[in-house]
């Protein structure tokens, strides 16, 4: 029974990770598409991402819900510590190739973080490791997207 108990837990540990996960990126992305006026096909580029985060936050959302779990949103202050750290890195640099590379940076973060998370918990739900491969797969194709636009 313990088990069973502590195999839940993950379950919803790593359900409001990956949802904290996927605001936070949110959050960065918006805040670089508000900060600046952005080339045509970044810009494309970056509402694609926003969007993508957007869906998998909702997922783990929802997830959580079903479950009978509040959700537990980013902080305000959170949500400051993004904007100040990428209206920071902007004001030293704010051609396309440095957003490209704070976004690879991140994406490099969440990919490591959210594996490190895993490999500590017991997940038998499929519709929760589905998530997560989701979020790792998102993060794997930006990391490449981005390196191939950072190579160019």
């Amino acid at each position: 029974m313990k088990k069973v108990k502590n195999e839940k837990k993950d379950e919803i540990d790593i359900l409001e990770y990956i949802y904290q996960i996927a605001k936070m990126n949110q959050e960065n992305v918006g805040r670089i598409l508000n900060l600046r006026c952005i080339e045509d096909q970044i810009e494309v580029l970056l509402k694609e991402k926003l969007n993508s985060y957007k869906k998998i936050a909702y997922s783990a959302r929802s997830m959580l819900i079903r479950r009978k779990r509040k959700v537990k949103d980013i902080t305000i202050a959170t949500k400051m510590a993004t904007y100040l750290s990428v209206k920071k890195e902007l004001l030293k640099d704010s051609s396309s190739k440095k957003i490209i590379q704070l976004l690879y940076e991140a994406s490099i973060v969440s990919k490591e973080e959210l594996n490190r998370y895993m490999s500590f918990v017991q997940i038998n739900s499929k519709t929760i490791l589905n998530i997560c491969n989701r979020l790792l797969s998102y993060e794997n194709n930006n990391i490449l997207g981005y390196k191939k636009i950072l190579n160019r």
